[in-house]
């Protein structure tokens, strides 16, 4: 820890967890009228690169009136949780944070609220399938039907068939490689069976 980390202030951004007041407590988080129903708010806040995660928490925690398990990084629904010893600068959150960044906080409540919402909703595209087969899916492949490229421009049919020609090259690509890797596995297995070394 440097003596300008401890001077320096910096502002670190924070996704709070959203305040579950729908009046439709069946419908999940994906079906909400509005994104703030199921994005928390945004709250900005001055740290020193030298704070931990902890002393971070205890600043939003002071702010809200209510405790906070996780502050966590990363894209994924998951994400990582980060350690309520490490320090912002540690972290590499040594500067202001852009309207871009920034770190989530997370709950096991949100997490298990999350896993059954996302199984609920799987459930329901997969009988909506089921029920509506021709729903939502087009082309000659599954319609059955031929299209018809009678207003078709030149130029959009040589568009169409320079795309047919990559598709069909890529296809080619794709069952080569298929093959090549069969090969492999079949003469690995081949080998490791009489016992000999098997080539990289």
């Amino acid at each position: 820890m440097t003596a300008d980390a401890e001077k320096k202030v910096i502002t670190i951004n924070v996704k709070l967890l959203p305040k579950y007041h729908s009046d439709h407590a069946q419908l999940t988080r994906y079906q909400l009228g509005h994104r703030k129903d199921y994005v928390g708010k945004l709250t900005r806040v001055k740290c020193s690169p030298s704070d931990t995660i902890k002393e971070l928490k205890a600043q939003i925690e002071k702010e809200r009136g209510s405790p906070v398990q996780y502050v966590k990084r990363g894209g994924t629904p998951t994400g990582v949780i980060l350690s309520d010893d490490a320090t912002l600068e540690s972290l590499g959150l040594d500067y202001d944070m852009s309207v871009y960044e920034h770190l989530w906080e997370d709950s096991d409540e949100n997490q298990e609220k999350f896993v059954v919402d996302r199984e609920k909703v799987r459930e329901m595209v997969g009988m909506f399938m089921m029920e509506h087969p021709d729903i939502g899916r087009h082309g000659p492949e599954v319609t059955g039907e031929a299209e018809d490229p009678k207003d078709w421009t030149a130029k959009n049919l040589k568009k169409r068939e320079n795309m047919e020609k990559e598709v069909q090259k890529e296809r080619e690509r794709k069952q080569k490689r298929r093959e090549e890797e069969a090969a492999k596995a079949t003469a690995a297995a081949k080998a490791a069976k009489e016992g000999k070394p098997v080539a990289a």
